[in-house]
């Protein structure tokens, strides 16, 4: 009867045990999807499925700074329509404190991918274009996004592609003039 005391109680010891900061922003990244983030002129990026690799943690008092590569797919919602989104793209954020998931992330979090949607959604397009799926890349200073988009041409539905590049300016991004 001891003996199973004593083994209840280290059952409970070790179900009590404190993960580290760094553990625990890593658990808890690798159960944020699904997940929405505001990419500004009226986009939103809701991901499906997200998940982070080469992730290294290092601590500011009580917030966490995270730099990981992000590889996620969903989809953005704006006006006239929401284009499937593929991306792929190191991220530098800060997660916080929180309720529930003990860490969430901040609000200024995947700036890079909130950058390069707002930039692809206020693109100018011929007026018939409607962009069916982004594909995206993003680098340190810059980013290249495939464009499937539909357009009309003499009547008929046609299904094209478009590249895209993209610069960092200051905390914004800008696309750059076709080669």
């Amino acid at each position: 009867m001891r003996a199973r005391g004593a083994l209840l109680a280290a059952a409970v010891l070790l179900g009590c045990s404190v993960a580290g900061p760094e553990t625990e922003v890593k658990e808890a990244l690798a159960r944020l999807a699904p997940l929405e983030v505001a990419a500004g002129g009226g986009a939103t990026v809701a991901l499906a499925r997200v998940s982070f690799s080469d992730v290294a943690v290092s601590m500011d008092g009580a917030r966490a700074l995270v730099v990981a590569v992000v590889e996620a797919d969903g989809r953005v919602r704006l006006a006239g329509g929401a284009p499937a989104l593929a991306y792929v793209g190191r991220e530098a954020f800060a997660m916080e404190r929180c309720a529930g998931a003990r860490w969430c992330l901040s609000g200024s979090a995947l700036a890079g991918l909130r950058g390069v949607v707002a930039a692809l959604a206020a693109a100018p397009r011929a007026r018939d274009a409607r962009v069916v799926a982004w594909q995206v890349r993003v680098e340190r200073d810059g980013a290249e996004a495939g464009e499937d988009y539909e357009a009309t041409e003499g009547g008929a539905p046609r299904r094209l592609r478009a590249r895209r590049a993209l610069a960092r300016a200051g905390a914004a991004w800008r696309l750059l003039p076709p080669p």
